[in-house]
């Protein structure tokens, strides 16, 4: 994940947020951002070709509402971590500054996968 303008604070944020991500949601320790490819593994693995790509997304001063959203989520779960409180609750106001005063671009990483039957590929 890439915000603009940045942040010192960017860093240490996304590194709490990434480890949120890969935390146990009840049934053991998430893929994070791992998931993609071991989606992709499995599906190999089951008999599926598959294609991948990166398809990031890309929030700007059209997406205020999802990028208060997005915000608001990325600091509740660096929170959770125990992230100093106010680290986290200085760069998400400032973020949410910038997204008021619609100068904030985020770019969240995606992936894409098509899988196809092996027996249905040309």
């Amino acid at each position: 994940m890439e915000f603009a303008p940045a942040l010192d604070l960017d860093a240490e944020i996304r590194a709490l947020f990434n480890r949120h991500q890969k935390g146990d949601k009840g049934f053991g320790a998430a893929l994070g951002g791992d998931a993609p490819r071991e989606a992709e593994e499995i599906l190999n693995m089951a008999g599926f070709l598959c294609e991948s790509a990166a398809s990031p997304w890309q929030l700007g001063p059209r997406d205020v509402p999802l990028q208060r959203e997005l915000i608001g989520g990325i600091a509740a779960a660096a929170g959770e971590l125990g992230g100093d409180r106010d680290v986290v609750e200085t760069w998400c106001s400032q973020r949410m500054t910038f997204i008021e005063q619609s100068q904030s671009t985020a770019w969240i990483g995606h992936w894409d996968i098509l899988a196809v039957p092996a027996e249905d590929a040309p």
